[in-house]
């Protein structure tokens, strides 16, 4: 069998006068043929492979090359936390990918890879361990950005990277930014905001928002909605920063993804 589920042909023994290579043709001719006419998805079939910590490799999954939206999952391979995947590679290959979506993946240790979803509008990362957004400098188109339930798993700040400020000026369409339930310390702090940010949802992280958070809340104070639902603010913040809603967020993100 070979990688198009075809049945490999027997070799034919040598016939006089040199007429093996013209049976071989006329077998093969329209096998190949085959191929192109009834197989075409297996022509432009895209394979991501997975990478983990141990070296090991392996189709996680099969796309076509002109995907727009994609969803990966635990559910797409088997894989242990004991032997997380470091790398997935292929990315670079779908220039028409504009929708990516990462849900329940605690087995992806690095996101690193995402720099290849250079063309990218839309990204959401639930219930995963996220120790670097610096792929974000590779992404000029993105638009949205949605991280819930997210970790570092090892600092007991939630997302460690977030105590340095996290430079948006490569991504100057981006319209909406979260991190909900990061287990967030402190309010980010941000630089390079981009005019078109609209909507930033910290909900349900527990941040006891003070003084000490003025200096992210100015980073912010030209944003549309700040989503705060879950965390708790003192009373001279709100009335200096009348961005700061509780509002249902779930409908918003709805909005944004529907766009």
């Amino acid at each position: 069998m070979n990688i198009y589920g075809l049945k490999r042909t027997k070799s034919f023994p040598a016939v006089a006068g040199g007429e093996s290579a013209v049976v071989k043709a006329r077998v093969l001719l329209p096998v190949m043929l085959l191929l192109i006419t009834v197989c075409p998805t297996a022509l432009s079939a895209h394979d991501l492979v997975a990478v983990t910590a141990s070296g090991r490799s392996f189709v996680l999954v099969e796309v076509e090359k002109d995907v727009v939206s994609l969803e990966i999952s635990s559910r797409n391979r088997g894989v242990t936390l004991d032997d997380p995947i470091v790398d997935i590679t292929g990315f670079a290959g779908l220039e028409n990918l504009v929708d990516l979506r990462f849900h329940l993946v605690p087995q992806i240790a690095s996101f690193d890879f995402l720099r290849d979803c250079v063309f990218l509008k839309k990204l959401v990362i639930s219930f995963a361990r996220v120790t670097s957004m610096e792929f974000l400098s590779s992404m000029p188109e993105i638009e949205l950005v949605h991280l819930e339930f997210c970790d570092d798993w090892e600092s007991g700040y939630g997302l460690s990277f977030l105590k340095d400020p996290l430079d948006l000026q490569t991504n100057q369409r981006l319209k909406y930014l979260a991190f909900r339930i990061c287990d967030l310390v402190r309010v980010p702090r941000l630089i390079h905001v981009p005019e078109t940010l609209e909507c930033v949802d910290i909900s349900y992280n527990g941040i006891e928002i003070n003084a000490g958070d003025v200096t992210a809340l100015e980073t912010l104070r030209n944003v549309d909605r700040v989503f705060v639902n879950g965390n708790s603010a003192t009373a001279s913040i709100l009335a200096d920063y009348g961005n700061l809603v509780s509002e249902n967020a779930d409908s918003v993100l709805a909005e944004y993804l529907a766009e």
